[in-house]
């Protein structure tokens, strides 16, 4: 049997061949790509699927003028997809992710293109930030093993606060 769908520590959809009765799993394929909606021929000896690549990069326009930049590449890392925000004084906070399992929040400043983490590693999927109008707070929410919470971060002083306790459901 070959199945498509995620299995173990992937971040993407991949190929499987699994073994019946027993169900043991293995890998079909071993690469980056993500691989959706698979189909066998009668003859079991080729299939078809869709193969996917993801990638993200983070632009920033300019409204009047109409001109627009690539501020980070294209890549795999997706810098962006959960979430970005524009912040004063040329700063973008953006999402990282990480694995299924984490997703961190970093600042980066266009002027000179230096990024730095906001969110420690291992605290769980951080994500959609929103910048207070201000520009001194960054507010998020966390998902983590025991629920969801609101985190505020005070960009000066580099402190990360939890506002609310974790909703579970």
């Amino acid at each position: 049997l070959v199945v498509s769908g995620f299995y173990e520590s992937n971040d993407e959809s991949n190929l499987y061949l699994m073994s019946l009765p027993d169900g043991e799993v293995q890998p079909l394929v071993k690469d980056a790509n993500a691989y959706s909606s698979v189909s066998m021929t009668a003859d079991g000896k080729t299939l078809a699927t869709i193969q996917s690549n993801t990638v993200a990069g983070i632009w920033e326009y300019e409204i009047a003028g109409g001109k627009s930049r690539q501020i980070s590449p294209n890549n795999k890392e997706k810098l962006g997809a959960a979430g970005l925000a524009a912040a004063a004084n040329g700063k973008i906070i953006y999402t990282k992710i990480v694995s299924k399992e984490e997703c961190e929040i970093w600042e980066l400043d266009t002027q000179t293109n230096i990024s730095k983490r906001l969110t420690a590693e291992n605290t769980g999927k951080n994500a959609y930030p929103m910048v207070s109008p201000d520009g001194t707070y960054i507010l998020f929410p966390s998902a983590e093993k025991d629920g969801v919470s609101l985190w505020v971060r005070q960009l000066s002083s580099n402190t990360t606060n939890r506002l609310t306790s974790p909703i579970v459901g």
